[in-house]
């Protein structure tokens, strides 16, 4: 049930890009694909939009579990100020992703990780929303896609201050 009423918002989701969701499908392929889609080619902040809004159903999904299991109480911050909301906004999210340090315990302990069905990986979801509010609020903005390129980034700055000796 959760995962129809998933599939079917982000078709809403999709659709609603200004129209310009084409699909095709591809080649060689017999066309099976899910409600009609097989595969999407999208504007490029058409597809950034699509990957913020996927990291923020997954970690209000993510959270939702964690605050009705509350197994990892005492591992960090984060869990104690989870268990005092109820629903989680997007504000919310962005709070209790940077709190987190990415230490990995809850991962370790948690009864719900992978294999199980449910799949959380606690750490890895916050880290992916963290990494979009370093975008989202950089300033100025045109170092936001300094966090898509941190390697050559780092990189170079490296390579500036060795330079610089």
């Amino acid at each position: 049930m959760y995962l129809t009423a998933f599939v079917a918002r982000l078709v809403t989701i999709c659709r609603s890009f200004s129209g310009s969701l084409r699909t095709h499908s591809a080649p060689g392929s017999t066309g099976g694909s899910l409600l009609g889609v097989s595969r999407a080619t999208r504007h490029p902040t058409e597809a950034l939009a699509l990957a913020r809004f996927l990291a923020s159903e997954e970690a209000q999904r993510v959270l939702a579990i964690c605050n009705a299991c509350r197994y990892c109480e005492g591992f960090c911050a984060v869990f104690p100020a989870l268990e005092r909301r109820l629903e989680f906004v997007e504000a919310d999210v962005h709070y209790l992703a940077n709190l987190c340090h990415n230490c990995g315990s809850c991962l370790y302990a948690c009864q719900y990780a992978p294999p199980h069905e449910f799949a959380l990986n606690f750490p890895k979801v916050l880290a992916q929303v963290r990494g979009e509010t370093y975008r989202r609020y950089a300033w100025p903005q045109s170092f936001a896609r300094a966090f898509d390129r941190n390697a050559l980034v780092v990189s170079i700055a490296t390579a500036l201050s060795i330079a610089a000796e």
